[in-house]
């Protein structure tokens, strides 16, 4: 087996720096690197980012995939934030159930950042699928 000379948390802390450079494909392996090297703490924040990244590279099914993930790793900051922006992909995609349920993730860890958009999709969508 070949061991990979970088931590996980190292690798984000790496994509961090080459996206200020505008790396972006740089930023990619390095957050690939985090995510095949598991760590429940740091991985599931790489995930995130890497959802960030492939969505604003207009890439939304991998950014689906990449959400996906953050949010089910039951991290306390990552999963919610990633739960968020998967329930926004979703509800654009036509899915109200599961943008809903995304929507109810984020909300139940009350991250101020996106709570009040949240609140409203889940009131929205709340009412279209009853």
């Amino acid at each position: 087996t070949c061991a990979l000379p970088i931590s996980p948390t190292a690798a984000v802390e790496l994509a961090h720096i080459l996206v200020r450079y505008d790396q972006i494909r740089e930023a990619y392996s390095a957050l690939h690197i985090a995510m095949v090297i598991w760590n429940d703490e740091v991985s599931p924040i790489a995930a995130g980012m890497l959802g960030q990244l492939l969505e604003a590279d207009g890439d939304i099914d991998a950014a689906r995939a990449a959400y996906s993930t953050a949010a089910k790793s039951g991290h306390a900051s990552a999963a919610p934030t990633a739960a968020f922006f998967l329930a926004k992909i979703l509800e654009q995609r036509g899915d109200s159930s599961g943008a809903l349920n995304s929507y109810n993730q984020a909300l139940a860890c009350d991250i101020e950042e996106f709570s009040s958009e949240a609140s409203a999709s889940i009131k929205r969508l709340s009412g279209e699928l009853h």
